[in-house]
């Protein structure tokens, strides 16, 4: 049986984020290959005190606008965020995994980005049923570009004692989704968007490198 811990050793690209009020104060990137993946080098990156922000269109102008992403505007604390993401390409596969067709279907099954506050896990976000973040919609509109689900494996940490803007409905099923969360979100997809821009340009050039 495949065991989580399987799964990350195997992540050819994982990031780390540390996100506190207007910024990403860490994010750290890796691109790490595999044994076999011989003429093929990692590599690390990091940056520090990145300004988050969405683009805002204007209904009148059409035209679209920096909003800057501020969590101090309410009380949600510092958020944490780990991501592990992987290649399906079944000619990558083979250099290092045995059980192609259950690695597939573990992250088939777990993928997403899942939320744990004080390390209780927040529900259903993460479960196939809830694209929270809208992500395969995304990626329908420019697949090359945008992460999917069943592509990675992502967890974002709060504190319950620093995140008392977002509520948790009373059936326990994730949160009311007030102003605070939808900032929450943004800002989820602000740094994965990070990750995305990272990822590609080593998904790329591995794609070339073992494309028929």
């Amino acid at each position: 049986m495949i065991s989580a811990n399987d799964i990350v050793e195997k992540a050819l690209f994982s990031g780390q984020f540390e996100i506190q009020g207007n910024s990403i104060k860490k994010f750290t990137y890796q691109f790490s290959p595999w044994k076999k993946m011989k003429g093929i080098g990692g590599r690390e990156f990091e940056s520090t005190d990145v300004q988050m922000f969405k683009e805002v269109r204007d209904e009148k102008t059409n035209k679209k606008t920096a909003q800057i992403l501020d969590l101090g505007r309410y009380n949600i604390g510092t958020i944490r965020i780990f991501i592990y993401a992987y290649s399906l390409m079944p000619k990558i596969l083979k250099l290092g995994v045995t059980d192609t067709s259950g690695f597939k279907k573990y992250i088939d099954e777990n993928g997403g980005m899942r939320v744990y506050r004080d390390g209780m896990r927040i529900y259903d976000y993460g479960e196939k049923s809830n694209d929270w973040l809208s992500l395969d919609i995304r990626r329908v509109n420019q697949p090359g570009i945008y992460l999917s689900n069943n592509q990675f494996m992502g967890y974002v940490f709060i504190e319950r004692s620093k995140s008392g803007s977002l509520i948790e409905k009373s059936n326990r099923e994730g949160f009311i989704e007030n102003d605070a969360y939808f900032l929450f979100r943004d800002v989820v997809l602000f740094a994965l968007r990070q990750f995305e821009i990272r990822r590609n340009e080593d998904k790329d050039k591995l794609q070339s490198f073992y494309s028929s």
